[in-house]
C-alpha cells in the first residue's frame, strides 16, 4: 500500500495513508516509493515554481514535535541524525551527573511530603505504605521501582490491568497522591542508583509491553535510553491507558530520543513542575 500524504498550500489534500488533512503553508511528502509518474511530475513542477516541499517526518518534528512510529522504517533509524545520547558519551555523563545531583536534592527537599503521604496511606487502611513493580529499563532490562501505594491492597489480584477513569482500585488518598505525583517520589532512589533518569520515556510494565511491541512498530526504540520520572510524552500528552495512547506517547518519545539535549530536559522539567502545581497528574483521560 502506498503511504504518503501531501499538504497543499491551498489546503486541498491528495491523501494516501492514515493521516488527516491539516492546514499548512508547505507541501509535506511522505513515502514516494510510487510508480505514479504524474504525481512525481506535479511535485517537480511545484518545486520549480518555488513551493516548499519537505519530508513528512520533518513536518511532524517541526509542527507536532513528535515522530509517528508508523511513518519510519528501520533503514531510517539506522541512518537518521540525532539519537546522540549514547552510553559513555560526554552528554550521557553530564546527564547522569545532573540526575544524581538533582534526585538527591529533590529527595531531601520533598522528604516531608514523602513522610506525610506515607502516613496518610497507613491511616486510611493500615496497609503497606510502599508498592513495588517490575518495569522495563535501559535496553529493556527489568528494573524494580517503588511507589507510594495509591491502590487498594491486592488491587491486581486478577492480573495486570490498564488504569481507567474513576478507577475503583485507587484509594481516596491515592487520588491525591497521583494528582500531585507525590506517589512517584520514592523513584528518586532509583534515579540515584542508575535504574532511572529524571527525564526520559516512562518505564512500562513488561506484561503490557508484550502486546505493545507486537502492535506498535519500533516500540523497543524507547529502550535505547534510560527511562525517566517524567518525559516529553508526559508533558505533551494526557495520561493514557490504551494501545492508541501508547502509540501516541511513543511518537513523543521518539522525538525526545532524536532531539535529546540538556535544554530539552530543562524544558520538560519546567513543564512537569507546571503540571504538578496544577495537580494534573496520572489520571486517565475520559473516553472519547
Amino acid at each position: 500500500e502506498e503511504d504518503y500524504l501531501i499538504f497543499n498550500p491551498d489546503q486541498t489534500v491528495e491523501r494516501h495513508g492514515v493521516y488527516p488533512a491539516a492546514e499548512a503553508s508547505s507541501i509535506a511528502v511522505g513515502n514516494l516509493e510510487t510508480s505514479n509518474q504524474d504525481l512525481i511530475a506535479n511535485l517537480l513542477r511545484l518545486r520549480e515554481n518555488g513551493e516548499q516541499i519537505i519530508p513528512l517526518l520533518s513536518w511532524c518534528e517541526q509542527e507536532l514535535q513528535r515522530i509517528p512510529p508508523e511513518l519510519i522504517k528501520a533503514e531510517w533509524l539506522i541512518q537518521a541524525e540525532g539519537f546522540g545520547l549514547r552510553p559513555g558519551s560526554l552528554n550521557w555523563r553530564v546527564k547522569r551527573l545532573c540526575d544524581v545531583c538533582g534526585a538527591a536534592a529533590l529527595l531531601i527537599f520533598t522528604a516531608p511530603l514523602l513522610i506525610l503521604g506515607a502516613l496518610l496511606i497507613w491511616l486510611e487502611d493500615r496497609g503497606p505504605v510502599f508498592y513495588c513493580q517490575i518495569r522495563s529499563g535501559l535496553y529493556g532490562r527489568p528494573i524494580r521501582i517503588w511507589k507510594l501505594r495509591s491502590m487498594r491492597v491486592n488491587a491486581e489480584a486478577l492480573g495486570v490491568q490498564w488504569a481507567s477513569q474513576q478507577d475503583p482500585r485507587i484509594t481516596s488518598v491515592g487520588r491525591i497522591l497521583r494528582a500531585t505525583r507525590i506517589d512517584e517520589l520514592p523513584q528518586l532512589v532509583s534515579v540515584i542508583n542508575g535504574d532511572l533518569s529524571l527525564i526520559g520515556p516512562r518505564p512500562e510494565r513488561p506484561e503490557i509491553e508484550e502486546d505493545l511491541e507486537r502492535l506498535i512498530p519500533h516500540y523497543r526504540v524507547r529502550h535505547w535510553i534510560r527511562p525517566g520520572l517524567s518525559g516529553w510524552a508526559q508533558v505533551c500528552y494526557p495520561y493514557g491507558a490504551s494501545v492508541e495512547d501508547s502509540r501516541m506517547k511513543l511518537s513523543y518519545d521518539l522525538y525526545y530520543l532524536r532531539n535529546t539535549s540538556l535544554f530539552l530536559d530543562f524544558l520538560i522539567t519546567i513543564k512537569t513542575i507546571r503540571l504538578v502545581a496544577g495537580a494534573k497528574g496520572a489520571s486517565p483521560k475520559a473516553p472519547q
